[in-house]
């Protein structure tokens, strides 16, 4: 029966049929960017409200100075999170005294301190904040430590879903790791 219709309409049925041939359409890397790869005018209106929100603790014109930065950093290709990474971490970013931001390497405990400590000037916390556990703490768990801290001073820097499942931005993996809560290698359980 096939065969009699395929000789009737002239073409081979029981062959899988070809896909259609599409005009190949022949666009510059720059313009596969932009088209493809690149923040939105909405998402730049977003991110721009984002900023403002998360540096106005710094005042008018540091918060201004942040985003106008953070929004530099917005090119063709690059995603509203490389641009916060970029904008705020860099070396033209964050200034002591004025941070919103840690950067903390997953393996360098010693580096949350300092930077926990930036983040209570900014709150108007007077205090000073001390890690317990020493060098021997473990990032999530410094953290943890330094969030339990903060709470009763009015200021929490980690939520519950923190305490569940630690996720840290770190620069030697450029990555987002997720990783479970306590010793650094089984799970978190809230006491």
């Amino acid at each position: 029966m096939l065969k009699l219709l395929s000789k009737l309409l002239g073409r081979d049925l029981t062959a899988p049929p070809e896909p259609p041939v599409e005009e190949d359409e022949n666009l510059s890397d720059a313009q596969i960017l932009k088209e493809y790869f690149s923040a939105s005018t909405q998402a730049k209106q977003a991110l721009r409200r984002f900023l403002t929100l998360i540096t106005a603790q710094l005042g008018t014109e540091e918060s201004q100075r942040l985003t106008k930065l953070v929004i530099s950093h917005l090119g063709r290709g690059d995603t509203t999170s490389e641009a916060i990474e970029s904008g705020i971490l860099d070396d033209e970013g964050q200034r002591r005294g004025k941070w919103v931001l840690l950067q903390v390497d997953w393996k360098a405990t010693e580096e949350v301190e300092w930077q926990a400590n930036e983040l209570l000037t900014v709150a108007g916390i007077n205090e000073t904040w001390h890690l317990q556990g020493g060098t021997r703490t473990t990032v999530p768990r410094a953290l943890l430590e330094f969030s339990s801290w903060v709470k009763p001073r009015g200021r929490p820097f980690a939520s519950s879903r923190l305490r569940k499942r630690c996720v840290l931005r770190t620069a030697d993996v450029g990555g987002k790791i997720g990783r479970d809560c306590s010793n650094g290698e089984g799970s978190w359980s809230e006491s």
